[in-house]
């Protein structure tokens, strides 16, 4: 296993320890547990937010390495015009072009799992409805190929 691969896993555990007790502690909604994910889409917030460390966005979760490295790919190619950790409805996204109607999406790993799957699906019918077209990388994809990424916004861009 690369060292890379190594250091995102501890980073992913690390956040895990950090939101695994939100059930025990009791929250501020007394006894109210979510069914599978949906507390992610804004149905009802299991915890206040808060504002992640070292950035300017308040949110439950803060943005991904891979999110900061594809954000410094667009820059890089002169992409302009988009938002990071949009709000559109219930669902948050990485990216968004408001003028052009364009999502884009960072996933990782636990994007695999199979409620976060039918998550994903249901955020997608929901914005492609709304008129927004949806482009989706993985992390190891943005990994690999940053500025292939940044090319393939910019030419759904251009499409508009």
């Amino acid at each position: 296993m690369s060292r890379r691969a190594k250091r995102d896993r501890a980073r992913f555990r690390q956040w895990a320890r950090q939101h695994e007790g939100w059930r025990d502690r009791g929250g501020t909604h007394g006894d109210w547990e979510p069914d599978g994910l949906e507390y992610l889409a804004g149905d009802r917030p299991v915890q206040r937010p808060r504002r992640a460390r070292g950035s300017g966005i308040w949110d439950h979760q803060a943005r991904s390495p891979y999110e900061d490295e594809l954000a410094r790919a667009l820059i890089r190619a002169r992409v302009t015009g988009f938002e990071r950790n949009a709000r559109l409805g219930p669902w948050e996204v990485d990216f968004l072009w408001p003028r052009e109607k364009l999502v884009v999406e960072v996933d990782g790993f636990t994007h695999l799992s199979r409620e976060r799957r039918e998550l994903d699906r249901r955020k997608e019918e929901s914005l492609r409805a709304r008129g927004y077209r949806l482009l989706r990388f993985q992390n190891r994809e943005v990994r690999a190929h940053p500025q292939a990424c940044a090319r393939k916004i910019q030419k759904a861009l251009r499409r508009w």
